[in-house]
């Protein structure tokens, strides 16, 4: 074998399936050689091909890259990937963009009628691009998206190619030479092309019919400035708060996606709660050490009721600062426009909940910065912009969004269980946004007399709960049945959240007295839960 067959490529693998999963490594390995860089570039489902656990198709997606990464990783791959649009050359050509790719691999469900309604993806991509590509069929498998029309895409990528390529001279026999990246062809259409041009066409409009049901796709890749907006009517965006994946409640989310956004005086955001189980809250006004944040026990919970006001929350603050005079009717009255007041919440955006958050017309251009007072650890931030100048389209902010949802699943996928010193337990650990929900060890055994500690210095609140017959509620924001430090020989008891600020305390202990075994749960987070053995 000669050098240069030994060279690793960098392959793009272009993931449209929405099932196979199982199948489409080792069929990838058929189609790549050992060494080689695989760059998967999962195409986002459809709302109709998501699940109830998985209402989200970008979390669905990333869901599925993430698990793809780790197979590949441990099957020792040299793999990294993103996730793509719907409609997938057009996140194609924003890969080859940034990326130096040698071949293409598509990967689709077996062709037939539903292979012609997608107007023969694996072949476009390759006329499209002109690099090497393979079709890798997965039988049994489905579209992850519906009709595919991003025929565009494909084009405008060609013709901007040829026109970054440099002038073609003319040859010795009057004919030009072709230019670098080419594959050695000129860029003028062969009558060969021309025939497949036509032929596509000619399906596109045949498809129109049932293309017409399922809309059409701008694709903005010839005209840069279409990716953002050079005039400033009002907008609204959409931005999501947590994530949810198939481990429920185990994995956590404490970030906004994305995190930055631009915006002008006069837009909205609706923050969109995408988790199951998980509240959060919109604020402005805390400080980014927490240091005018009170301490979260049951009576000062009204802290995190809607509030807009002038006064400053501080530790003291045992309910919304200088909260306003309740209307005549008696109902609680509608939050404001944000203008910059000194403290302004939207109260707890409960699972699965949409707040928006609407900006005065008269907001100053600037920076501001806003906190979930659930999560110690959860920041936002919002650019206002003097209104005339560019902020972003919300496809853009749906793709930084995904980018940062990936970024979060590799870190959640980093984290390691710790290792806990004897008669101890620690409740949950967390990276950067992301917090694994389980006790480390899940199960010990102790003799009586014995005192276990649980601890929890991280962003992530948990309450433990000893007995069935604790309603979850109950014991979520409860003060503890006992002080810390207490003897316990079974029944109900709860201990309180703990966690780092603002909640009351970082650890729990409770002296085991008689032989038994004890479970207990997390009422924050459903299927955390432990079990201390007591042997005399």
């Amino acid at each position: 074998m000669s050098t240069a067959e030994t060279v690793p490529s960098e392959v793009l693998i272009v993931v449209h399936v929405d099932s196979g999963w199982e199948e489409l490594l080792p069929a990838i390995e058929r189609v790549t050689r050992p060494g080689d860089h695989l760059y998967f570039l999962v195409a986002t489902p459809t709302e109709q091909r998501t699940s109830a656990s998985h209402a989200d198709p970008s979390a669905l997606a990333a869901s599925r890259l993430a698990a793809l990464l780790v197979r590949a990783r441990g099957d020792g791959h040299a793999a990294d990937g993103e996730v793509g649009e719907t409609f997938v050359l057009d996140s194609v050509v924003d890969v080859l963009a940034r990326r130096r790719v040698d071949t293409i691999a598509v990967v689709t469900p077996p062709l037939g009628l539903a292979g012609a309604l997608h107007l023969d993806l694996a072949h476009r991509a390759e006329r499209a691009f002109r690099l090497p590509s393979t079709h890798v069929v997965l039988p049994g498998a489905g579209w992850s998206g519906g009709l595919d029309l991003s025929i565009g895409a494909g084009l405008d990528a060609a013709r901007e190619r040829a026109a970054r390529a440099p002038a073609a001279p003319p040859n010795s026999e009057g004919g030009t030479i072709p230019a670098p990246g080419t594959g050695g062809r000129p860029l003028r259409m062969s009558r060969r092309a021309t025939l497949a041009l036509g032929t596509i066409i000619a399906l596109l409009v045949m498809s129109l019919a049932i293309a017409l049901p399922w809309g059409f796709h701008e694709t903005d890749v010839a005209n840069a400035r279409l990716l953002v907006r050079e005039t400033a009517p009002r907008a609204t965006y959409t931005v999501k708060v947590g994530a949810q994946t198939a481990a429920g409640d185990l994995n956590e989310f404490e970030a906004y996606y994305p995190a930055t956004i631009q915006a002008h005086p006069g837009d909205a955001l609706t923050f969109h709660n995408a988790t199951e189980t998980v509240a959060h809250t919109v604020t402005f006004g805390v400080a980014p050490d927490r240091a005018n944040e009170p301490v979260l026990t049951a009576p000062v919970l009204s802290v995190v009721a809607p509030c807009a006001s002038t006064g400053a929350l501080t530790p003291a603050s045992a309910a919304c600062p200088g909260t306003p005079a309740a209307p005549p009717n008696g109902r609680t009255a509608p939050l404001p426009a944000f203008d910059g007041q000194a403290f302004y919440n939207s109260g707890v955006l409960a699972p699965g909940k949409d707040f928006t958050l609407q900006l005065s017309a008269h907001l100053k251009p600037g920076v501001y910065h806003y906190y979930c007072l659930l999560h110690n650890g959860q920041q936002g931030t919002i650019v206002v912009k003097p209104t005339g100048e560019a902020t972003q389209l919300q496809r853009s902010v749906d793709a930084a969004a995904q980018r940062q949802l990936i970024r979060d699943l590799r870190t959640l996928g980093a984290l390691q269980p710790p290792t806990s010193p004897p008669l101890s337990i620690r409740a949950g650990v967390a990276g950067p946004d992301v917090s694994l929900n389980q006790f480390f060890p899940a199960n010990v055994q102790v003799h009586a007399g014995q005192t276990v500690t649980w601890d929890d210095t991280t962003p992530t609140p948990h309450a433990l709960a000893f007995d069935e017959s604790v309603p979850a509620a109950t014991a979520i924001f409860s003060r503890p049945t006992a002080p810390s430090g207490s003897d316990y020989a079974g029944g109900p008891f709860v201990t309180g959240a703990i966690g780092a600020l603002p909640y009351p305390r970082t650890s729990f202990s409770l002296r085991f007295t008689r032989p038994g075994t004890y479970a207990y749960v997390c009422s924050l987070h459903v299927g955390m839960a432990g079990t201390v053995t007591v042997v005399p």
